[in-house]
């Protein structure tokens, strides 16, 4: 997976303060292949200005 990091057009300025978790689950059955997708997303709060840290891991 890429993910292109950009700076916002619009600053947000909102921090996390505690760890939060979220999963979703996308199916679709349209008569062919169909589509199946699973994401899980974990945040956690980072020491102020330190940036953006991305981690993938299966």
């Amino acid at each position: 997976m890429e993910v292109d990091l950009v700076k916002p057009r619009i600053p947000y300025r909102e921090t996390i303060r505690r760890n939060g978790e979220a999963k979703y689950r996308h199916k679709k059955q349209s008569g062919g292949a169909g589509q199946f997708a699973e994401v899980w997303m974990r945040m956690e709060p980072a020491p102020r200005d330190s940036g953006i840290d991305f981690k993938q891991s299966w």
